[in-house]
């Protein structure tokens, strides 16, 4: 049995914003992340969830540290946000790892199968679907948690099958194993459908090789040998990089449209006062009071203060003819004064 520590009491929550609760009934998919990072820790992720991401808790379930420890980090009928839309429907498990350059290690990968195929069946009233992060909706783009599903869902099973290392392999029709599912699940990615990747190398896998073959301009036989892997994983993370900045492309017009609304907004209540105030006086032209302020226009208000503020200085003098000069006089000074301070 893997050691799992429950901590669920001692994780920071958001200091305002409360959580999400639902019935355990809702819960219909079970989903396996990667950190994304070398290292890491429960409280580590909490923070950055919390305090940058501005969530109202921890994204995770549980975490399953590099030594094969498991943290209990959040009750189940708790919404976590780590699959968006698909939140309500979910719990989160997060192996610590960028398994991108990094494999998951012994300890871990068995401590992650112990937790979907005896832990979670004991304290949930019914089974779910065990996905990847990128196999959610809306998720295709993220390389998460960058293993193989397919051999991680037959190992839950007790189906284990040997790992194979696809770019050093040949793969042709009758071949079953890991290697061949992990191939079906590149060739699905990049648009040449098998169905489901369920490691068995058969008609549709020869097809779509011999499609993916010839638009990849490589000699079309439907055997998958290292160049057409090769190719095959090449155009899969040119895919992948494509999407990503697809969606940092959508994010960048959304801040945009955000921006855009702001400028419609009308004055907050609490502001009513003091916007009216610098309205009259001329250091805003009274339009757009939630815009976001420019430079510029940070510029025309701190030379609109200055100039007053010179100004209501000049007045002190008694002869009203020699204000003109005593503002040319104190500008000067000023001048001097803001030299020093650069």
């Amino acid at each position: 049995m893997s050691k799992i520590i429950d901590i669920r009491n001692k994780m920071p929550r958001h200091r305002t914003k409360k959580v999400t609760r639902r019935q355990l009934n809702a819960i219909r998919f079970w989903v396996l992340h990667h950190s994304l990072t070398t290292s890491g820790s429960p409280e580590a992720f909490a923070n950055y969830h919390i305090n940058t991401n501005d969530w109202s808790i921890m994204a995770y379930h549980y975490v399953i540290m590099r030594d094969g420890t498991i943290y209990w980090c959040a009750d189940h009928d708790i919404q976590t946000p780590h699959v968006g839309n698909s939140n309500r429907h979910s719990l989160g498990v997060c192996m610590v790892g960028d398994f991108r350059t990094q494999i998951p290690t012994k300890e871990q990968y068995e401590a992650a199968l112990w937790l979907f195929q005896v832990h979670l069946p004991s304290v949930l009233p019914q089974s779910a679907t065990i996905q990847g992060h990128s196999e959610m909706p809306g998720y295709a783009w993220k390389v998460c948690p960058a293993i193989s599903m397919t051999q991680f869902r037959r190992d839950v099973q007790g189906s284990p099958i040997s790992i194979s290392n696809p770019s050093q392999t040949t793969f042709k029709q009758g071949d079953r194993g890991q290697g061949v599912a992990e191939l079906q699940q590149l060739l699905n990615t990049i648009g040449f459908d098998v169905g489901t990747a369920d490691g068995i190398y058969g008609v549709l896998t020869t097809q779509a090789v011999r499609n993916a073959q010839r638009v990849l301009s490589i000699t079309v036989d439907g055997i998958a040998g290292p160049q057409t892997v090769a190719a095959i994983k090449k155009e899969e993370e040119r895919m992948r990089q494509q999407l990503e900045q697809m969606s940092r492309e959508l994010e960048q017009m959304k801040q945009t449209v955000a921006a855009l609304n702001k400028d419609n907004l009308p004055v907050s209540v609490w502001a009513e006062e003091h916007w009216r105030e610098a309205r009259v006086n001329g250091y805003f032209d009274g339009k757009r009071p939630q815009a976001n302020i420019t430079r510029q226009e940070v510029a025309i208000v701190v030379n609109r203060l200055r100039s007053n503020f010179l100004a209501l200085i000049s007045k002190n003098s008694k002869d009203i003819g020699t204000q003109a000069e005593d503002i040319r006089n104190l500008e000067e000074q000023l001048k001097k004064i803001e030299a020093i301070g650069k």
